[in-house]
């Protein structure tokens, strides 16, 4: 392990907990976006809406910089969980944090900055801000845990990555629209790993309580009845006797549809899932809408998103209000080299073989589309399928077996003469 740096902090125990929690500009907006990191989706939400959740979590009130007391200060861009903070305060001592696990630092390197320590530090009083880059480094137990990957067939081998790992006290820069894709999974299973720490932690009184709860909701002492029942739901939720919810938590006044399966996905407020959808380890904005017989994996759908049922999506992020119209197709698993992505400083390698596309605000996707890996639709985009096998006119003279070449019923076979 490498030797922590002398820095502004020697010197300065910190003899108070930090409460205040002060956020860093963002360095740059985010290409197609146009804008910075904090009011794009994360589960369910915003950026901006899982720091403040996590802030308070930890017992922290966001506020303007006071170099007279301790802080904690993290990046605009930056995303962390509650048992993170709460871990790095119980450090008792300043500094900025750096994570060096080799596993995660495998998984987080791609597209980041080198190297790919999050934006996350506290500071002690009589230090300005804008020194916590000069700190001593602080290490806090993450919670690694080795990942489990079974990706179903060994044609697709080469897409798994190895040693990967995740964990519950986690933090991750967003520089990219592809972190925010990878960032789904990510929080997605340290959520799940905060919910099961929030229930080993409760007294025994409260343990039996939960557990009745739950077999009541269950009806029944199966797995899948039990994923059911730990389920979260807001009020006024509107499910189908016939969908299948399984650990997920719903926001206020969602729909799920008459044979939909939602399983493990953060679903906003007002979202709609309509029937015979399937959706699984995504993140569904609030107001978005995943229409019949859709399928999405690994997804992010912001705000008002409306994804029409296609061939099928994975590790795609769909912007605010953007609309993807029936049968498109997004590609998302390379066979050959790397998926190469857009950055400001060129095309690059995104680090892996499997990635779709991103879709900017309020673009509109027509039927018929294919998008290939790593592709990035712009802000306001209106993309259509060639027309010319679009049949448009019958004429006279078409008969027997016919095809559609430039929107005309023609023949396959010249007539005999």
């Amino acid at each position: 392990m490498q030797a922590p740096c002398r820095s502004p902090s020697a010197g300065y125990p910190q003899a108070v907990p930090p409460r205040l929690a002060v956020r860093l500009p963002a360095d740059r907006p985010l290409a197609p976006f146009g804008e910075p990191a904090s009011g794009l989706p994360v589960l369910g939400g915003t950026l901006s809406d899982s720091q403040g959740t996590a802030l308070s979590a930890a017992g922290l009130v966001p506020g303007d910089d006071d170099a007279s007391q301790a802080r904690l200060v993290y990046g605009a861009n930056t995303w962390f969980t509650a048992t993170l903070l709460r871990r790095l305060i119980a450090a008792d001592r300043p500094g900025r944090l750096v994570v060096r696990h080799e596993g995660w630092l495998r998984h987080v390197s791609p597209l980041a900055s080198d190297p790919p320590h999050p934006t996350l530090a506290v500071v002690p009083a009589g230090i300005p801000t804008a020194a916590y880059a000069d700190l001593e480094e602080i290490e806090v137990d993450a919670g690694f845990e080795p990942m489990e990957i079974d990706l179903g067939h060994a044609a697709f081998d080469h897409a798994a990555q190895t040693g990967m790992v995740s964990g519950i006290a986690v933090a991750h820069d967003i520089e990219h629209w592809a972190h925010l894709v990878r960032l789904n999974g990510i929080a997605l299973a340290a959520l799940g790993r905060e919910r099961k720490a929030e229930f080993e932690s409760a007294p025994w009184w409260s343990k039996l309580g939960i557990g009745l709860s739950v077999l009541w909701r269950a009806g029944a002492l199966n797995e899948a009845a039990i994923l059911r029942a730990v389920s979260r739901f807001g009020a006024r939720c509107k499910i189908h006797p016939t969908a299948v919810v399984e650990a997920c938590e719903l926001g206020d006044e969602v729909t799920v549809g008459a044979n939909a399966v939602v399983r493990g996905t953060v679903v906003g407020s007002g979202a709609k899932i309509e029937a015979l959808a399937h959706v699984s380890a995504s993140s569904i904005g609030p107001r978005a809408t995943i229409g019949r017989q859709t399928h999405l994996a690994l997804c992010v759908v912001a705000e008002g998103a409306y994804v029409s049922a296609g061939v099928g999506h994975q590790a795609t992020l769909f912007g605010r209000d953007s609309f993807m119209a029936l049968g498109c197709f997004t590609f998302d698993l390379s066979f050959g080299k790397m998926i190469e992505v857009e950055t400001p400083e060129g095309r690059v390698s995104a680090g892996t073989h499997f990635l779709g596309s991103v879709i900017g605000h309020r673009a509109r996707i027509g039927a018929g589309v294919r998008l290939g890996y790593g592709v990035a639709v712009p802000n306001d985009a209106f993309l259509v399928a060639p027309a010319a096998d679009v049949l448009r006119r019958w004429p006279a003279d078409a008969e027997g077996v016919v095809t559609v070449r430039e929107g005309a019923a023609t023949p396959v076979k010249a007539p005999r003469t």
